[in-house]
Order: structure tokens, then sequence, then C-alpha cells
């Protein structure tokens, strides 16, 4: 389904926006 394409593509992208928050924010390294 179309719908669930979208979650899924919605959930990566808020993973990899999260990812950079916890990045930008503390002192972890980023692991691209």
């Amino acid at each position: 389904m179309v719908a669930a394409v979208a979650i899924q593509t919605a959930w990566m992208l808020l993973r990899i926006v999260h990812n950079w928050l916890l990045c930008a924010t503390t002192a972890f390294t980023c692991n691209y």
C-alpha cells in the first residue's frame, strides 16, 4: 500500500533527523 511506504519513509526520515539532533546537541559522534 502507498500508506505503508509513506509511513516507512517518514519513520526513516524521523530517525535521521533525530540522530542529527543528537549529534548536534551532544558530544556523540555521527555514524552515517
